[in-house]
């Protein structure tokens, strides 16, 4: 073969070794981003079961001298804009229990009208309803998703 032939074809096999090792690169970043979103939705979810669930228990609840506090959902709000990047197994799972976090927390800013209005007993039943709504609608919705990402805590059960 011709040396400026050769030279040719080994600076082409060389752009080609190139641009294939910087498309690996690529998707290889935008996979594991796309891991770490994942996971740190589900450990935000599994967080907010594991508060509800203790808010259940919590007999302050009921009583309107104490003040209900926020459920908080600053990972998912962070990454609303990538709701794209979740599993498709889990996805709707997830608009649906952030949409039932907002609902609780639109509640949770009521309670003080309900109070003034005589109604305490009524937001009291509400609010637990939808306290024990959320619990039985998600308990174990995301727990395959809690295995694959390894969503436990140092003592080697779920967190």
């Amino acid at each position: 073969m011709d040396p400026p032939v050769v030279a040719a074809v080994l600076t082409l096999a060389g752009s080609i070794l190139t641009l294939a090792g910087a498309v690996f690169l690529f998707r290889r970043g935008k996979s594991l981003e796309k891991q770490s979103i994942n996971r740190a939705i589900l450990a935000e979810i599994h967080r907010l079961l594991e508060v509800v669930k203790e808010h259940i228990d919590w007999k302050g609840r009921r009583d309107p001298k104490f003040p209900l506090i926020p459920f908080a959902t600053p990972v998912y709000e962070k990454h609303l804009d990538n709701i794209g990047s979740l599993d498709d197994e889990i996805v709707t799972q997830v608009v649906r229990l952030y949409g039932f976090v907002a609902y609780l927390n639109a509640l949770q800013a009521l309670r003080q009208q309900y109070h003034d209005a005589g109604k305490s007993a009524e937001f009291a039943e509400q609010y637990e309803s939808s306290l024990l709504r959320l619990v039985s609608d998600f308990e174990g919705k995301f727990d395959r998703a809690f295995e694959r990402y390894r969503i436990l805590d140092p003592g080697g059960g779920k967190s």
